[in-house]
């Protein structure tokens, strides 16, 4: 998202992560990972403060030039009626025709409504705001990989019957997520409605038809309050965008409009769909519909064809009814599906009962029989997506019966998955793919017919970490692809990943990291033909642990063996050597040297270390004739004796510091006693390292005595 959002004016003065999960999936560019990816990728976004619900004023969405606002979040107040806010939301859609509000149906779906017709009715009528009960915006629920909705996933009906939500797109988290990817979609067909017409703005009715029609059915067969007309399948409605698959028109009260459609003979599934932005209601109305028209098809043979309409009756029984063919005095949507459509229709809009004039939108599309195409994945897609879970090859077909299912590098060996996939599912799950790290291309056999997918990559991110981060250069590593023929280093700069070099090494040395806007990069490799695996996590070169050449140096105690120290490099490169030295009274004598390193963890075991104090040190020799000293701290180690006592001499006043080994007495005793052996001081010494105060002591000799384990352990002691 970075620089890509525009100030509103009505910005919350606090962040939230929610809101930027739900930008991620509207807009989000993948600089961090394939998985901050989002719907469109190149649209600019701004936001405003749901503190107030009621849509912003209509001079912001204009001039800020909004075509969807994503409302991915519920609100307490009464679902019930047609309320203050489902008013104020219809009339902003109203006032800005080529708006679209997108809200999440909510996370409510086995919540009992309070008041209104559907008053204590268990798992329906539940979703969350009266701003959901607006006509003209799109509710979107939620459906999880194979078709099934949510149980937690809020259902219709609106407080007056009408279908909501209208449709659902994936999610197993919230409609949030659900809501958000719509929105994205949206976006991308007002982009291309842009494209095909001069510049101007596609009209929400339009948009919502759009997205209706070209549902997939879901959930329970047929329209229903769970999914409303299916799941929202992207690719079909841009493709009925760009291939005129709609019309315009307008009615008013009594008059009729009418529309030629002409089908092939071997076309199956034809779906019609009418969506219209109608006026505001009036607070509390019984039902909102303000302007009601109908939708009818007519074929050749003068058969009249109704759209589909649901039972609202306040009671599950009504609620689960399959939809039968009738006349809609509800919504502000119809649909009429026929599985084996004739070939030419007259499509009918009567203005019912319409104040003034209705402008109207139609979709349709239709399927041709005995087809197969695959939707997933495509020549610009990873299986599986992020690298790490499971992924279902998909297919659009009205074909029947089973398929085999197989997958090749080189269009000479393929390997099967499945010998008996059916069709029917429009899915085949890949648990396990091998770590292929290359190109594949997949194929469906069916009977005499075979059909293949692009090639398409199956890939794991990519492994990369900083090697050194030093003054003067900063080292980028990663574990080399066995199919890859270079790599590709980016960094992120002012709004997306740049690339910066491209190399056939698997690490790059960068001299100057001041010239980089940013410290975050990533690396990609790359096949022969330009194609890409999956690349790195974005990373912050500083923040990955590695200094100069160095994670960590640090000591750990053995006892009764000695003194473990453990090195932890980024990287050996250009390393000569390593020398640990561990510290002799006042200087230091080698332990151990390395010769042309080769390993980034050492450890080391000092078995001879000082009995008490210890201080070891690494020196790391260059062949450009640098060094680099590290220390690894100190520490104490004692097994040949019972107790340090030090400093001896002390300066009175100065703590004394007493180092014991490990005795089974947990809580070994310690006394002083001058020279005529008076007690002076008591204490345990809890664990193998303690102090001992000396304020109050004068000068002289004094004696210490340890008891522990029925011993008694004694020595002198000066204090000065």
């Amino acid at each position: 998202l970075l620089n890509r959002s525009i100030a509103s004016g009505l910005e919350s003065e606090i962040t939230d992560n929610h809101a930027t999960e739900m930008a991620t999936i509207v807009a989000g560019k993948g600089n961090s990972f394939i998985t901050g990816k989002g719907v469109a990728q190149e649209s600019q976004i701004s936001s405003s403060d749901f503190s107030d619900v009621m849509p912003d004023p209509d001079n912001s969405y204009t001039s800020l030039g909004i075509l969807t606002q994503n409302h991915s979040y519920g609100v307490s107040d009464d679902s019930s009626h047609y309320g203050v806010e489902a008013r104020a939301f219809d009339l902003s859609t109203v006032s800005n025709p080529s708006l679209l509000h997108v809200f999440s149906s909510g996370n409510q779906g086995t919540g009992v409504p309070n008041g209104g017709n559907y008053d204590g009715l268990e798992g329906y009528a539940n979703l969350t705001g009266n701003i959901k009960m607006s006509k003209n915006s799109l509710v979107v629920g939620s459906v999880d990989t194979v078709g099934n909705v949510p149980a937690f996933v809020s259902r219709g009906p609106a407080y007056d019957g009408r279908i909501k939500p209208e449709v659902v797109a994936y999610s197993v988290v919230g409609s949030s997520n659900s809501a958000a990817l719509v929105s994205g979609v949206a976006t991308l067909l007002q982009q291309q409605y842009r494209e095909d017409n001069a510049g101007a703005d596609m009209p929400s009715a339009l948009t919502k038809a759009l997205l209706i029609n070209s549902a997939e059915d879901v959930g329970p067969v047929g329209l229903d309050f769970v999914a409303g007309y299916g799941s929202v399948n992207a690719w079909r409605s841009l493709e009925a965008l760009k291939n005129n698959q709609f019309f315009e028109g307008t009615v008013t009260n009594g008059g009729m409009e009418s529309f030629m459609l002409n089908i092939p003979p071997d076309a199956v599934n034809l779906k019609v769909t009418l969506v219209w932005t109608d006026q505001a209601a009036n607070v509390d109305d019984f039902t909102a519909l303000i302007n009601d028209l109908d939708l009818r098809l007519e074929d050749d043979g003068s058969v009249i064809t109704l759209p589909w309409v649901l039972d609202a009756s306040p009671n599950s029984t009504d609620l689960q009814k399959p939809a039968t063919r009738g006349v809609d005095n509800l919504n502000n949507v119809e649909q009429v599906t026929i599985s084996n459509p004739s070939t030419s229709y007259t499509i009918e809009i009567e203005g019912s009962a319409v104040s003034g004039s209705q402008v109207f939108y139609i979709a349709w599309q239709y399927d041709i029989e005995d087809t197969f195409e695959w939707d997933y994945p495509t020549g610009s897609d990873n299986m599986p997506y992020n690298g790490e879970t499971g992924s279902y090859f998909r297919w659009t077909t009205t074909k029947s019966g089973t398929g085999e299912l197989s997958y090749t590098e080189d269009e000479i060996n393929w390997t099967v998955l499945d010998s008996d996939v059916d069709l029917s599912s429009g899915r085949w799950r890949w648990n396990n793919p091998p770590p292929i790290n290359n190109s594949v291309k997949a194929r469906m056999i069916i009977g005499a017919e075979t059909f293949e997918t692009d090639f398409f990559t199956v890939s794991e991110p990519l492994s990369a970490s900083v090697g050194f981060n030093c003054a003067d250069s900063l080292m980028l590593r990663w574990s080399p692809s066995p199919n890859a023929v270079d790599y590709t280093v980016y960094n992120l700069g002012m709004e997306e990943l740049e690339a910066y070099a491209t190399v056939a090494d698997t690490f790059l040395v960068i001299p100057d990291t001041s010239v980089f806007p940013n410290r975050w990069f990533t690396i990609q490799p790359n096949l022969t033909g330009g194609s890409q695996l999956l690349s790195a996590p974005t990373f912050d070169y500083s923040l990955q642990g590695v200094n100069c050449y160095v994670f960590s140096f640090f000591q750990t105690v053995a006892l009764d063996t000695g003194i473990y120290l453990d090195l932890r490099l980024g990287t050996t490169y250009e390393m000569e050597e390593i020398v640990f030295e561990r510290n002799e009274l006042d200087d230091y004598v080698v332990i151990e040297t390395i010769s042309n390193p080769d390993k980034e963890v050492i450890n080391f075991l000092d078995a001879s270390p000082n009995q008490g104090y210890n201080q070891h040190r690494a020196t790391i020799r260059f062949s450009n004739g640098e060094t680099l000293v590290l220390s690894a701290g100190s520490t104490f180690y004692l097994t040949d004796v019972p107790l340090r006592v030090f400093p001896n001499p002390v300066v009175a006043g100065n703590n004394l510091r007493v180092i014991t080994r490990d005795f089974e007495d947990t809580s070994p005793l310690l006394e002083i006693v001058d020279h005529r052996g008076a007690l002076i001081h008591k204490q345990e010494v809890l664990g193998n390292l303690d102090n001992i105060p000396t304020v109050g002591l004068q000068p002289g000799i004094y004696f210490y005595r340890l008891y522990a384990d029925g011993e008694v352990y004694v020595g002198r002691l000066l204090v000065r």
